[in-house]
Order: C-alpha cells, then structure tokens, then sequence
C-alpha cells in the first residue's frame, strides 16, 4: 500500500521514513565546531565490492539526494571521484560506499558515471535485502581545510517494494538527502 507515495523524510530522529524507504544513522560524531562551508566537494569512494559491481543506480542517487539538498541550501557543490594515487581534496563530504545491492533495472548504468572512475575505498559491508528491495551502507565524514573530521557516522538507506517514480533507488536517494540534513544543523 505504500509503494508509489512520494513522502517527506522526517528528520531528527536516529531513522526515516520516506513512505516506500528507510533511513537510519548510527555511529554519529558531530563536534561542535562542525560547519559546512559555502563551497562543497563532495568525494566519493567505492568499497571494493561495490566498484566491482554494477550497484543499480543507488551511488548515483545518494550523490544525486546529497547534492540538490546541498544546492537548495545555497551550497557551490561539486563531486569528485576517487582516484588511487591522487590525494583527497579539501575541505570535503567523503562517502564512503560500502555496499550497495540491487536498485531499480532502468537505472542501471547510471553509478557506472561514478563506478567507471576508478573508485576506492574501504572494505564492504555486506547488506541483505529482500525481494522487491535495495540498500546502500555509506560512512560520511566532514574533513575541515584544516583539523580533524568534524563529523563522521554511518547511514543506510533501504528501499522495500517499489515506488512508481522513483523505482528500487528511493532508499539510496533518502539516504542522500539526509546526510545533507545532519551537515546542515
């Protein structure tokens, strides 16, 4: 009954739902000199397995969920891929994909944008899902131009069912949209 609704993420609590998705956070680290600047790299590393792997479209929708949000906030944003050998930009929003499974047939393809890079980055979590559904398990963390991380957690974004709009990625794309939230406060 709950697939094809386009619903809100409610904010402020440790999970989400977003009518047909599910967001949830733990491992949160904020400190209290945490701010965002204008000026927004965000730097996208794939876990082993998932740059291995055709993800479904659900990296490019947590990208896609992170950065409009960011933008609509009135956010300069850009994404950059991870590249072996290259260093990391600062300051930046690093992602670390760790796993990804399934998504929506249509959009496959799309995460090969951002998987076709040379992506690297930790080791996979795995995520299990049921038929009809998707996940996504990404580590953020907020590196300052200079210092350390100002903010680290763990999200995961799950679809169940399938949204008419939005198809197997909705969790990915609510995933992204609320790290941008917990950037932003």
């Amino acid at each position: 009954a709950l697939g094809g609704w386009r619903c809100a993420i409610v904010g402020g609590s440790a999970f989400a739902l977003a009518c047909n998705s599910l967001v949830g956070w733990r491992m949160i680290n904020r400190q209290p000199r945490h701010e965002l600047p204008h000026d927004v790299t965000i730097y996208v590393a794939l876990g082993p397995r998932v740059s291995a792997a055709d993800d479904g479209g659900n990296v490019a929708a947590v990208v896609d969920g992170l950065e409009a949000k960011l933008r609509e906030a009135g956010r300069e944003v850009s994404v950059v891929a991870a590249r072996p050998g290259e260093p990391p930009p600062v300051p930046r929003v690093e992602l670390q994909i760790q796993s990804t499974d399934q998504g929506d047939p249509a959009m496959r393809g799309a995460g090969q944008l951002v998987g076709g890079l040379g992506l690297v980055g930790a080791a996979a979590a795995g995520v299990t899902s049921a038929a009809g559904s998707s996940g996504v398990v990404i580590d953020v963390y907020a590196v300052p131009a200079s210092g350390p991380v100002t903010f680290s957690g763990r999200v995961t974004g799950t679809t169940f069912g399938n949204a008419s709009d939005s198809g197997n990625v909705a969790g990915a794309q609510a995933a992204g949209e609320s790290i941008a939230a917990r950037l932003l406060r």
